[in-house]
């Protein structure tokens, strides 16, 4: 009788439970029709006389991302180079999900900060005269993009994260001097 017990008292293995699949890792994208300044000239985002003392806003309307849960994560940069990891955003801002919708709107109050730059030009850059040229970059990623570590923008074939880029190059038509009392 010990010994049938022994028998029955043995552990049956049922086959290995494999995790749900991974969803689909897809980019946020800038939505190209729905950018200011979207004017460009020979290439660039002409600042016009007069507007080297005021402020210029940039705006990413909308972007889309299929992967609908994702919070994504923005900066801003001025004169950015892309390689330098030591460069700081200006600003930066978190886009939060919009339900199941896959577009993200900077109408949305939550998404303004995130999706607008107000570049005040004296507070900026020094180098405004005429013929000057900058750059105002905006980066979106699927991921927390830290302020020193840009490596987000890792191309690397299965990378983590994924993100999009646009850019606009400020060059400024004419020359003057900003009054002191301008200053926001």
């Amino acid at each position: 009788m010990v010994s049938m017990f022994m028998n029955l008292s043995a552990c049956i293995m049922g086959p290995p439970v494999e995790g749900l699949p991974k969803e689909q890792l897809w980019p946020p994208i800038i939505v190209m029709d729905q950018i200011e300044p979207s004017e460009v000239r020979e290439g660039f985002t002409e600042v016009l006389p007069g507007d080297q003392c005021s402020m210029k806003r940039f705006r990413i309307g909308q972007v889309m991302d299929k992967n609908t849960s994702d919070v994504l994560y923005t900066r801003w940069f001025v004169d950015w180079s892309g390689r330098d990891a030591s460069e700081f955003p200006i600003t930066s801002g978190v886009v939060q999900p919009n339900g199941d919708s896959e577009i993200r709107n900077a109408g949305d109050i939550f998404n303004k900060q995130a999706l607008e730059f107000e570049f005040l030009v004296n507070q900026y850059v020094s180098d405004f005269h005429e013929g000057a040229v900058h750059t105002i970059t905006f980066v979106i990623g699927d991921r927390v993009l830290g302020e020193k570590n840009i490596s987000f923008l890792d191309t690397d074939e299965g990378a983590e994260g994924q993100f999009d880029i646009y850019q606009w190059n400020v060059k400024f038509t004419s020359a003057g001097l900003c009054d002191e009392e301008v200053t926001q």
